[in-house]
């Protein structure tokens, strides 16, 4: 479900998404707002670029709560990738 041609996708950026709390301890949650999440993935990406989760997303859900308990502290990247195109944050993990 994660793979998508980067060169076929539009080229608009969706501003209107949310992650929160930031800075996270355990869990982020993310949320795409004036619509659900569609059928894509979330990456999260520490600052080296290297994907460190990968998580599918539900067509339906409106939100999605990601498990962060594992990182190290420090800064990352959310990347989620849909065929309406591709939106990133940052967040600090504590």
């Amino acid at each position: 479900h994660c793979i998508y041609d980067i060169a076929a996708l539009p080229e608009h950026v969706v501003a209107k998404m949310k992650i929160y709390p930031n800075p996270a301890t355990d869990k982020l949650t993310l949320a795409v707002e004036g619509r659900n999440l569609k059928t894509g993935c979330i990456e999260i990406i520490d600052m080296a670029g290297i994907v460190v989760k990968l998580i599918p997303t539900d067509a339906l859900a409106d939100r999605q709560t990601i498990d962060v308990s594992h990182l190290t502290s420090g800064v990352y990247v959310v990347r989620y990738k849909d065929e309406d195109g591709i939106i990133l944050r940052k967040f600090v993990k504590q």
